[in-house]
């Protein structure tokens, strides 16, 4: 990980060739590397200045390839919705499409749901739905927690008991 920022960095070395050129008669023996450093910080500019260019360039891009998706969604939603309007949303034809046909309904047909809605009969104005009355003595249980074992009230009549065990709050 770099302990600094590229700008400082390419300042530190410019600094380090501008003095080494300064001094270069009596370091004749840094002058290669002095050199070579010169022309890395030159390269390591031009690349900078490139990345720019290319990043802006990139943006670009990625601006065009997302319109043009969005471009191609819309499109092949209005394809695939004129060959369902062709060949019916149930037409095996949609397979070569890629596409899939809405399933048959099975030959059953529907189950009939009034024929067990008749056999109970409606409820009356003189026999209201019992309600639990709280329990003399006992304070109700605070909300989202469960009451103890001794408060807790039996079946109800018609519903099966309580497993023993782990017990589901309700």
């Amino acid at each position: 990980m770099p302990r600094s920022s590229f700008t400082q960095e390419t300042h530190t070395w410019e600094r380090l060739v501008r003095a080494l050129e300064e001094r270069a008669g009596a370091l004749t023996h840094l002058a290669e590397n002095r050199i070579r450093l010169a022309a890395a910080v030159a390269q390591l500019k031009k690349l900078a200045e490139r990345q720019a260019i290319e990043s802006g360039r990139l943006r670009a891009t990625n601006r065009a390839m997302r319109e043009a998706r969005r471009v191609a969604h819309e499109l092949e939603s209005r394809l695939r919705a004129g060959l369902r309007a062709h060949f019916g949303a149930r037409g095996n034809e949609l397979f070569h499409f890629g596409s899939r046909p809405l399933r048959r309904r099975r030959q059953g047909g529907a189950p009939n749901i009034e024929a067990p809605l008749a056999a109970v009969p409606p409820e009356t104005a003189a026999d209201p739905p019992e309600k639990s009355a709280p329990r003399a003595g006992k304070a109700p249980a605070p909300k989202g927690r469960r009451p103890p074992k001794e408060v807790r009230r039996a079946p109800q009549e018609g519903r099966a008991a309580p497993k023993k065990g782990k017990a589901r709050p309700k």
